[in-house]
């Protein structure tokens, strides 16, 4: 791609681009990515357009990105994960904005490394929930004050179970409410799920804030050539406080199932036990020496609130007239949140019959 424009900002990094490609990178859902490679230095780096649309305060993001990576720089030679270093622009800023206000950035390329949107293995699944746990681990000793939230109440349920209550009070759709009802009453009669958060919520010595990744999926890995090791852990947009359940219950929602949330053979969408089993224990081989007592017992919510909270949302934007998720037919946000609410029981099923879990709401 030879952008004029994209030219001028990598101009502002590297004195001449004589010699330079700029490749799209595809992969991306949120932000807009290229691939910058320097031949002359044989150099490459990524150039991003920010989407303002979700993150309304690039410079957040870019603060705490930049945060992050000089803590990891500081304990590098302990740890088994690699962080994208931020680059600067000539004129030191970290985010660029361009004559119609639009945001870019620039940071390390590992151009080595090889990306998956699915697990290859079930040892992969281990090493995976190993990685985002030592992540994890590494960001707990991180003062949460520290890192600023570019996503508020994002994975509140509570305020999550208000918006489908203010979606469901206010929908004007009376077919798609009729079609609903079904997984309005699921929702509904899970509530307790709500109360079993705000609890915790409720309790900050036993269930202190920590800093977590957020979007904790196999995509943002990056492997090293032999698939199984992790080399780095990337997408940080969304890295800020929350409760110790986020990363493993994305894991257990994204990675536990032999289908993803638009799968529509809903006999195929279910938690297989055996992915269940490899998250838990890669996750808790290392954070389980950093998580309060009471965080251990409730670790198996963390899959239960997520996916009930992912649930709650693709319904409150069906009911919503689909106003929040990209959809690519009419009744798609009505299969998303039937495929999550019967994953939801699936995962219900096995920490009945296998673990004997107290906490599951029938």
């Amino acid at each position: 791609m030879n952008n004029p424009f994209q030219h001028s900002l990598i101009e502002q990094h590297w004195a001449s681009t004589d010699e330079v490609l700029i490749t799209p990178l595809s992969n991306g859902l949120i932000n807009e990515t290229w691939v910058v490679l320097n031949k002359n230095h044989k150099e490459q780096l990524l150039l991003q357009k920010v989407n303002t649309a979700i993150f309304k305060d690039p410079e957040l993001i870019s603060n705490n990105h930049l945060l992050l990576w000089n803590e990891w720089n500081k304990q590098k030679d302990k740890l088994n994960f690699q962080l994208a270093k931020p680059l600067p622009f000539s004129n030191g800023s970290f985010i660029y904005y361009d004559q119609s206000g639009v945001a870019w950035r620039l940071q390390e390329y590992f151009s080595t490394a090889v990306t998956h949107t699915q697990s290859i293995s079930i040892e992969q699944l281990y090493e995976t929930a190993f990685s985002f746990g030592q992540f994890n681990d590494f960001l707990w000793k991180i003062s949460p004050a520290t890192i600023q939230s570019p996503l508020e109440r994002f994975h509140d349920l509570t305020f999550r179970f208000w918006q489908f209550n203010q979606a469901l009070q206010s929908a004007t759709n009376p077919t798609r409410i009729h079609k609903a009802k079904g997984l309005i009453d699921k929702a509904i009669a899970k509530k307790r799920y709500v109360e079993q958060f705000d609890q915790l919520a409720g309790n900050p010595n036993h269930f202190p804030k920590r800093i977590l990744h957020h979007d904790a999926k196999i995509a943002n890995l990056l492997f090293e050539k032999d698939q199984l090791k992790v080399y780095a852990i990337i997408d940080l947009d969304t890295v800020m406080p929350g409760y110790f359940f986020s990363d493993l219950g994305d894991m257990i929602r994204s990675m536990g199932s032999i289908a993803n949330e638009n799968e529509t053979n809903f006999e195929n969408v279910s938690i297989n036990p055996t992915h269940y089993e490899a998250l838990l224990e890669g996750y808790l081989k290392a954070v389980k020496n950093s998580l309060t007592p009471e965080e251990l017992k409730w670790i198996h919510s963390s899959g239960i609130w997520i996916i009930y909270m992912q649930a709650l949302r693709f319904l409150s934007d069906y009911l919503q007239n689909d106003t929040y998720y990209k959809t690519n037919y009419q009744e798609h946000n009505f299969d998303r949140a039937l495929n999550q609410f019967t994953l939801l029981e699936s995962l219900e099923k096995i920490l009945l019959q296998v673990y004997h879990y107290e906490h599951v709401v029938n």
